[in-house]
């Protein structure tokens, strides 16, 4: 499901969320309108790509009126630091300027 969503490291991925419902599962309350089986994790599957491709979509706009081409490295490195960025309260990157690396 993750591959068809568009994510490349779907292994890594499903290896991280199956036990994070399993957790929503056991550890969360036990009422009816919870539901962490099979139906909520596609959903959740399912929005993530969505959000995956209209944020791809955005930096291609934002790319485009600056004159600039998309490149598939620049958006993986860009996802990430946006990523980082949610979860961290600073980030340091050390390499070249412009070279790609991390």
């Amino acid at each position: 499901m993750l591959y068809s969503q568009g994510f490349r490291t779907a292994e890594t991925l499903a290896s991280k969320i199956v036990p994070f419902f399993k957790l929503c599962d056991e550890e969360l309350f036990n009422q009816s309108h919870y539901d962490f089986g099979l139906r909520a994790l596609k959903s959740v599957l399912v929005s993530a790509g969505n959000i995956k491709r209209d944020r791809i979509q955005q930096l291609k706009q934002e790319l485009a009126a600056q004159g600039q081409t998309l490149e598939e490295t620049l958006v993986d490195k860009v996802l990430q630091i946006y990523q980082i960025q949610l979860l961290a309260h600073g980030v340091m990157m050390v390499s070249p300027s412009g070279s790609g690396k991390s």
